[in-house]
């Protein structure tokens, strides 16, 4: 995971796993070109761009605040 996933819910409209109507998707990349000439393997640009565990780690961060 990324580390700028950690703060974004999967239901984000910007960073979130499902695209919204009408809203651009940050961090996402299509490679186009050429094939095989990267060096590295182009899975190697994907990363998730929101957190699967939000709702855990918000429940323990205001359960640890005592909010």
């Amino acid at each position: 995971m990324s580390h700028v996933a950690v703060p974004f819910p999967p239901d984000d409209p910007v960073y979130g796993g499902v695209p919204h109507a009408g809203m651009i998707t940050l961090g996402s990349i299509f490679i186009r070109g050429e094939r095989n000439l990267l060096q590295i393997p182009d899975n190697y640009f994907l990363r998730l761009r929101y957190n699967p565990f939000f709702a855990y780690l918000s429940s323990r961060t205001l359960a640890f605040l005592d909010l």
